[in-house]
């Protein structure tokens, strides 16, 4: 009988994967001490027993937002003791499940259901007074928050004293102005914008993650800086390497060529999308579309709000795929033009 489960051997480039997936945190943060410091300098007095600032953190998908705040977080939680809430708002976009988050990072027995938000809120406040707790959340990706009376809540417990201090993380300025002029006016962030990453920087932040990740004599220059020249961000970059070292591995090679990068480029533009942003995509190749051209596309499609619909085209921005221009409006959700990032004009990697 064949043995289905006998070890072949096999060519390995990847010999840590984990260097080259999103939720790896690095031990340093390139190019971005400034706007850590600019972080960190409005949150130390709250650290510290002091009032603090609010921050609000912008920029594009891919430009170290996520990496720097995570960053901070651990430094914060190692140096002052203080409790760092991180949330995901597109994974946790209603008010309770934002609580809920907050509520494992006290590790506070209770219950996840059978509460209202309003109860579970008093239970959490009486629980940080008690024990003389505070609190940053770190509110990562806030666009997907769908309740922002939650952000007012938070902001009224620091009415008598300190409790709370938030750090909201968007991909522009667009949220900020979305809130309620009270709302906005209780948080008054700290803005601190974030450029996207140049390609020299990109080229240095794949050098980086190449090393630690992949066998020595696996990869060349050459390949990274045509990855750093082409792709759309640092998560864009090694995405690529990682899906070209799989491919060359698939092939049985001792290194990654040209020829895997780009033969690789459709695997990773189809493994990474969604069935309803290939949708999007495959519209988007023919040109610019408006957001009413795509809902309307849609409807022939599949049956989606137009909330559910902005949500995959919030997505395929962070993910670099495509970008998007506001358009002048008198409406409160101004519509926009949205086109593909270059590269993906044919669902892969540019071959120039």
């Amino acid at each position: 009988m064949r043995d289905f489960f006998r070890e072949e051997e096999e060519s390995v480039i990847i010999e840590d994967e984990k260097y080259l997936l999103p939720s790896y945190l690095p031990d340093e943060v390139l190019f971005r001490d400034r706007e850590m410091e600019a972080i960190a300098a409005s949150i130390r007095p709250f650290l510290r027993g002091k009032g603090g600032r609010h921050v609000y953190v912008f920029g594009p998908s891919g430009c170290g937002k996520t990496t720097s705040i995570k960053y901070l977080s651990l430094q914060a939680s190692r140096l002052f003791g203080v409790v760092c809430a991180y949330v995901n708002c597109w994974e946790n976009y209603t008010a309770m499940a934002v609580l809920n988050k907050i509520v494992e990072s006290l590790k506070l027995p209770l219950p996840r259901r059978g509460l209202a938000v309003d109860e579970m809120f008093s239970r959490l406040l009486h629980f940080i007074k008690h024990e003389k707790k505070r609190v940053v959340v770190f509110l990562d990706d806030v666009e997907g928050l769908k309740q922002h009376s939650l952000i007012a809540l938070l902001l009224k417990a620091n009415e008598s004293s300190s409790h709370f201090l938030l750090v909201t993380v968007a991909q522009s300025r667009e949220w900020l102005a979305s809130l309620d002029a009270r709302i906005r006016s209780m948080l008054s962030p700290y803005e601190v914008p974030f450029a996207p990453y140049n390609e020299e920087q990109r080229f240095e932040i794949l050098r980086q993650r190449a090393y630690l990740a992949l066998r020595k004599g696996s990869f060349s220059e050459q390949l990274l800086r045509k990855i750093a020249r082409y792709g759309t961000s640092a998560r864009d970059c090694i995405e690529r390497l990682r899906a070209a070292a799989k491919k060359a591995e698939e092939r049985g090679k001792a290194k990654i060529e040209i020829q895997d990068l780009e033969d690789s480029a459709p695997t990773y533009f189809d493994v990474f999308l969604s069935e309803e942003e290939r949708f999007i995509v495959s519209l988007l190749q023919s040109g610019p579309q408006s957001t009413h051209a795509i809902y309307t596309a849609f409807s022939q499609f599949k049956k989606l709000t137009k909330r559910q619909i902005r949500n995959y085209l919030a997505l395929l921005e962070e993910k670099g795929v495509v970008k998007s221009r506001e358009e002048k409006s008198t409406k409160r959700i101004k519509p926009k033009t949205y086109f593909l990032v270059a590269g993906y004009e044919k669902g892969g990697f540019d071959n120039k």
